[in-house]
């Protein structure tokens, strides 16, 4: 979390070892207080959504209205150069998810991955999408798929 680094969430609010201790963490708020709002932490109404069995599910609609949000904040304050591209990253996760993908070349080879349109010199993110797995009725590669994406959403002029 940031930019201190712990081995679990409960090492945040250590009493124990003073060299390893962050006393204005626990200041912010206790515990059980950070670990209900982690448990119940909502972006969408669970109960409209889409059901796993269901046509128009998609597994990363629950964080789909942040990455709205973002994508929209990202566009709003930053004019890009004419250098864009395209590529790939990979969040590491040991999680469940149908979204998991394997990229033997990345450091964490398990995790999700995103579609990232980035400027090459500063490397900001102008947007960014959730790869949810092959998309069989389009046979282009996937870097241009993103690109002709972008285009139509008006990212790329």
């Amino acid at each position: 979390m940031g930019l201190i680094r712990k081995v679990s969430f409960e090492e945040y609010w250590n009493k124990h070892s003073p060299s390893q201790s962050t006393p204005w963490f626990r200041c912010m708020f206790s515990r059980n207080r950070f670990q209900n709002i982690l448990k119940f932490l909502h972006l969408v109404d669970t109960k409209k959504l889409p059901k796993r069995n269901d046509s128009a599910y998609k597994p990363s609609q629950r964080f789909k209205p942040l990455l709205d949000f973002v994508n929209r904040k990202f566009l709003r304050y930053y004019n890009p150069r004419r250098e864009l591209a395209v590529d790939e990253s990979l969040v590491g996760t040991k999680g469940k998810t149908s979204m998991l993908q394997y990229i033997p070349s990345k450091r964490s080879r398990f995790g999700v991955k995103f579609w990232m349109l980035v400027e090459s010199v500063t490397g900001y993110v102008l947007q960014i999408d959730v790869y949810h797995g092959k998309n069989v009725s389009i046979p282009l590669p996937g870097s241009l798929e993103q690109i002709i994406k972008f285009k139509e959403l008006g990212k790329c002029r």
